[in-house]
């Protein structure tokens, strides 16, 4: 091969093939092959050696003449398999690039011919549209200089064998005075050109008037122009030695220039990761990459010159010239380079891999193939690019939600989770029901069970039952059981239905309504005939029907045939008992199938409404509990309930504790779900709330609480840890002081009331703010302080009397300390009232230099210098936290008032 033949790579626009082209004396298409493992490097002139364990082996060459080419495009339709050569006379041929044992494409030969004989200088063809091919042209005197041809329009020029020529363009683009130098397709049908050295422009093909430019950006960076595939508003460009970024959104300018020495030739954007660009410089041996650190740019900011996170280096072979080079479209980050000779080598970017250690002792990393998360000694990919939404950062993401011991809040909080929604609903009715003074049975658990309410009835005998009051008597008359145990179970699944008015049927039909509110028209109808009426069942089934029309006309047909079902109920005819028993389960509602085997069942069996067949959904778990209540006897119910709930609490659901309520069981219960989810802090939660409401404590709870505590603390969610600590108390006891200004001899708190009180720190005195008169005044005298109306003063320790700090801007002794009080006694109401201490006279340091004296002082200091007020300490105070911010004298009372309470 000669050297004085500039060769160029392609590689195939699509990820199924490892496929790429050489552009020189002649095309020649190659496939990526890997070595077999205990099999030498195979040798020959169709084969060339890549890296160490692949080679490239002979596909094709392209028969026809290639020598007058001046650019090459790969088509990226699998289906099309075309190359555009762009020829010295403006022309265009397609040629088939076609495996062995394929046929050639019908374009194969095809030509694209423009008026005027001038230099092809580009070729590009349209990612989202295959057919579309733009040429960009050397200027000339009359014929626009870009031009959009479309393989698939019908040819108007001659044909020959199949083959055919098209001499009329799609679309004439820009004008003859200039010449098309690049070209690059953006998202759709619009393109961006680099003319004459001179300004870049965006076409839309999809406006009328398509041939006026959509944007213009005058610059000289008209070179190379390439677009970002996982960002089409990010394109580059270059002139000579020099980079530029471009985003389209903000077209009138580059929003990143790079200088660097040596004329550039060719720039691409790789194809599996995102922002970076490689860059090859004339008769150069690497291949520069520019790798954007920053995803997005702040376009606000572009009135000023900004730069964009960077990093930069080069990659290649010592001492092999590169002619060009080709990103690779496989799963690793690799390109391939060209020599002056026709040799061609792979190439791997080893990428710097960020990591990154969570608070929860996690590690994540990036990599070309996405986001990666360790955890529990095992690594799974993210979706998306996020971490997995594993049960950890629910629980974070739920605290900062504010999930904590308001109930109410909580049901809002969770609400896309129905399993935790239903358990702050049933503990939210449970508070209502309290507050609203109802009993629920005999027990004094204060979240019970229906276990806990029922098992006190079952074992004083206690079987209250009476017969079911049926319209005009068409079902069958059925026991129903009435007690205030069963009542008050009923009431916890949601049915509050008044017994002293179910006759007239005026809370059933409320209950009822709210259901058809809610477009649950299928359990209103049942629920309306385990209580007898059937006339209701089906008004109510007609009404959904009709409201169903609008928008589900399945479900309205069902609807209607349901309610003539029943509308045709007689408890004499046992034609329609024994079809309604068999096709019953065909039914697509669950409680369109209870409520056939309710009217087909015996009087007292209602085992086929409770239990379903296999494989088929069964009615809410509240509402198997009240139909138990209403119809099974005390036996049978007692067996009924303890099932479910020992099945509830081996599964660990939630659900559950409607039937356990927070007793040993249910607590069994949590601790299941905890071992099966890990979301220990719902169980917590529960935990402090049944504490807070008197209930005895258990070594559960307090494991269960401790470890959400130390996850708050983790994830550095301090002030919801303090939340719950303060939510968790019992009764309005107030915790001591934690934080106090202390002696640098002694380390007692210097403050008054602390050594009042007796806080941390204090000198032990018991004496407090409320107590006589004149031990309160003793006790100021011995802490250096005035007495009655004066306001208190101190300029020592009153543990061991040692003097207070010296203001370093005053020289004063601190006079009057944080949380020094005075009291104003009140002749009126013959009491006293705690004030705070004036924010001016407060205590204020650095933490660096430990300097610093009144807050007035050193506000007015630090307003005009950056360095302490001590003479030879060079600390710059103010810069340690940023900015100085104005005190607000307003805002520091409402702080210093708040904290008087305490």
């Amino acid at each position: 091969m000669s050297s004085s033949i500039r060769y160029d790579i392609l590689a195939l626009p699509r990820e199924e093939d490892n496929l790429f082209l050489t552009h020189g004396a002649d095309l020649r298409l190659f496939e990526v092959c890997k070595k077999a493992e205990d099999s030498s490097m195979p040798r020959g002139i169709n084969c060339m050696q890549l890296s160490e364990d692949k080679y490239a082996a002979l596909v094709s060459v392209i028969p026809e003449k290639v020598s007058t080419s001046k650019c090459v495009a790969w088509n990226p339709s699998p289906r099309l398999k075309l190359i555009a050569i762009g020829q010295q006379t403006g022309k265009v041929s397609l040629a088939s690039l076609k495996m062995l044992d394929e046929t050639e494409s019908p374009f194969h030969g095809c030509e694209f011919i423009p008026k005027q004989n001038r230099p092809c200088l580009s070729l590009e063809w349209n990612p989202e549209h295959p057919n579309l091919l733009a040429e960009g042209l050397d200027k000339s005197r009359n014929d626009p200089s870009l031009l959009i041809w479309d393989c698939a329009s019908s040819p108007t020029g001659e044909s020959q064998q199949g083959r055919w020529s098209q001499k009329h363009p799609l679309a004439e683009l820009g004008s003859s005075s200039e010449s098309v130098l690049s070209l690059a397709w953006l998202s759709g049908k619009r393109l961006v050109a680099g003319f004459g050295k001179k300004e870049l422009r965006m076409f839309d093909l999809r406006e009328e008037n398509a041939t006026r430019p959509h944007m213009v950006s005058f610059t000289k960076y008209v070179h190379g122009v390439c677009v970002d595939p996982h960002n089409e508003h990010r394109l580059a460009s270059y002139n000579e030695g020099t980079v530029s970024f471009f985003d389209t959104r903000y077209f009138e300018k580059p929003i990143l220039t790079l200088d660097r020495p040596g004329p550039f030739t060719k720039l691409a954007w790789c194809p599996n990761r995102c922002a970076l660009l490689g860059a090859l410089r004339k008769d150069s041996s690497v291949v520069r990459l520019f790798d954007i650190q920053q995803p997005e740019p702040d376009l606000t900011a572009l009135e000023d010159d900004i730069t964009l996170p960077l990093l930069e280096h080069t990659i290649g072979l010592k001492g092999k010239q590169c002619h060009s080079f080709a990103w690779l479209n496989s799963q690793r980050c690799s390109m391939l380079t060209i020599g002056p000779e026709g040799d061609v080598d792979e190439l791997t970017i080893c990428q710097r891999i960020p990591l990154d250690l969570s608070p929860l002792t996690q590690v994540s990393y990036g990599s070309e193939s996405g986001l990666f998360h360790w955890a529990s000694e095992s690594i799974r990919k993210s979706d998306e690019g996020r971490l997995l939404d594993d049960v950890s950062m629910q629980m974070r993401r739920r605290a900062g939600d504010g999930y904590g011991l308001d109930v109410a809040k909580n049901r809002s909080i969770v609400k896309e989770n129905e399993e935790l929604y239903r358990l702050w609903t049933l503990l939210d009715l449970v508070s209502r029901l309290k507050n609203e003074g109802k009993r629920l049975g005999s027990t004094t658990n204060p979240f019970p069970g229906i276990q806990t309410i029922l098992e006190p009835e079952r074992q004083r005998g206690e079987d209250g039952s009476r017969l079911f009051h049926s319209l005009g008597g068409d079902i069958p008359r059925r026991h129903k059981y009435i007690s205030e145990a069963r009542k008050s179970s009923m009431l916890l699944c949601g049915w509050d239905i008044d017994e002293e008015v179910e006759d007239e049927g005026r809370s059933l039909d409320d209950f009822l309504k709210r259901l058809e509110l809610n477009n649950e028209f299928e359990r209103a109808a049942t629920i309306a005939l385990f209580h007898g009426y059937i006339k209701k069942a089906v008004n109510i089934l007609l009404g959904g029907a009709s409201e169903a029309r609008r928008d589900n006309e399945k479900r309205a047909a069902s609807l209607n045939l349901i309610s003539m079902a029943l509308a045709g109920y007689s408890d004499n005819q046992s034609l329609w008992h024994e079809i309604c028993r068999q096709r019953k389960d065909e039914a697509d509602d669950p409680y369109l199938v209870a409520a056939f085997a309710f009217l087909t069942s015996e009087p007292n069996d209602v085992e086929s409404v409770l239990t379903p067949k296999a494989n088929k959904s069964s009615l809410r778990l509240t509402d198997k509990l009240a139909v138990a209540c209403m119809f099974l006897d005390a036996d049978k119910l007692h067996v009924y309930v303890n099932q479910l709930a020992r099945q509830y609490t081996d599964e660990g659901c939630l659900d559950g504790i409607l039937l356990t309520g927070l007793t040993e069981m249910g607590v069994d219960l949590l601790q299941r779900y905890v071992e099966k989810t890990g979301d220990v802090q719902t169980a917590s939660l529960v935990a402090c709330l049944a504490g807070s409401k008197g209930l005895a404590t258990n070594g559960k709870f307090d494991a269960w609480i401790e470890a959400y505590r130390e996850l708050l603390d983790v994830w550095q969610l301090w002030n919801e840890r303090a939340t719950l600590d303060v939510q968790r108390r019992n009764g309005d006891s107030r915790p001591p002081s934690q934080i106090f200004v202390s002696c640098n001899y002694c380390g007692k708190s210097v403050s008054g009331e602390a050594s009042s009180v007796g806080g941390v720190g204090g000198v032990g005195s018991t004496a407090t703010p409320g107590s006589n008169r004149g031990s309160r005044s003793s006790l100021l005298r011995h802490a250096g302080m005035g007495g009655g109306q004066t306001q208190p003063r101190t300029e020592s320790c009153p543990g061991c009397r040692k003097p207070l700090p010296r203001c370093s801007v005053c020289l004063l002794n601190l006079g009057t300390v944080s949380s020094a009080v005075k009291y104003c006694s009140s002749s009126e109401a013959g009491s006293s009232e705690r004030r705070i201490a004036p924010f001016d006279h407060w205590f204020t340091w650095c933490q660096t230099c430990r300097h610093g004296g009144h807050a007035n002082h050193m506000e007015r200091w630090f307003r005009e210098h950056t360095e302490c007020p001590v003479t030879k300490c060079s600390c710059k105070c103010t810069t340690l936290d940023g900015a100085v911010i104005a005190v607000d004298r307003t805002a520091a009372a409402a702080a210093a008032r708040s904290l008087s309470s305490y």
